[in-house]
């Protein structure tokens, strides 16, 4: 890349005043990836490099939500900027954490679904799944959501079961098939009565591995979601559920 022209100089001015007089969303999405590319690019023209960005990953999300491995191949991009980009959407998740964390008193349930979606906002793995439990017709027997990563998603089923999906990837496939089993449909899942872990997490259409159950304690991995009330756990389903439809035909459909 090369440095900054007297030009371009001119047009982080231009672009500093007016985030700071209107504010980042007054900005095309290229626009406001062109500006956080200042962060590390303090004497580079960054307008090329986000269109490049936009252009490999989609959108504005796509580029935050892109690991630091693949964001290194981009031309343009060094380490610095990789891992500023990759933790761009955990610091903002962290600042809503920190803003409502003086709530400890939470004494309605409107207060505990402000909380929760404090844990839930803006991460793609938490959001999507919620969507889709919903879009099963199983969240009103969902008792916990835990995410250790963005591998490692698994959610609590009555209290008993604890259910492994592992990624996105064919999502929609692994809860069809994670309902077929948790209502035992053909008589060959669990009882009703049945405890442990179900392991969807290698699972996928074009596969020959098969889920295992482990009879026992449910298993969770070391989410950062605890334990929600059902009643308050339903209303974030419904809060998130309509914006995340869209996303969700998009994760059960990548281009």
């Amino acid at each position: 890349m090369a440095k900054e022209s007297s030009q371009h100089k001119g047009h982080r001015q231009r672009m500093r005043a007016r985030v700071e007089q209107y504010g980042l969303e007054s900005l095309e999405p290229h626009e406001a990836l062109e500006y956080v590319l200042y962060i590390t690019n303090t004497r580079k023209d960054t307008n090329g490099l986000a269109h490049v960005l936009m252009d490999r990953f989609g959108d504005f999300a796509g580029v935050l939500d892109a690991s630091e491995e693949d964001l290194l191949t981009v031309e343009g991009v060094g380490p610095s900027t990789a891992r500023m980009l990759h933790l761009l959407p955990q610091v903002g998740r962290y600042y809503t954490q920190c803003a409502v964390n003086g709530k400890k008193c939470m004494k309605t349930t409107d207060q505990l679904v402000e909380y929760l979606m404090a844990q839930f906002a803006g991460t793609v793995q938490e959001r999507a799944l919620l969507a889709a439990l919903d879009a099963a017709g199983m969240s009103a027997d969902v008792t916990r959501i835990e995410f250790a990563d963005v591998d490692e998603m698994a959610f609590l089923y009555q209290d008993r079961i604890s259910v492994w999906l592992g990624t996105l990837n064919e999502l929609e496939y692994k809860l069809k098939l994670a309902k077929h089993v948790l209502l035992n449909e053909d008589g060959k899942g669990c009882a009703a009565t049945d405890t442990g872990k179900l392991d969807f997490t290698h699972i996928s259409m074009s596969s020959t591995r098969k889920f295992t159950f482990a009879q026992g304690e449910p298993e969770l991995p070391s989410g950062r979601c605890g334990f929600a009330g059902q009643k308050a756990l339903t209303k974030v389903h419904r809060a998130v559920c309509g914006e995340e439809k869209a996303l969700l035909r998009k994760c059960n459909n990548p281009l």
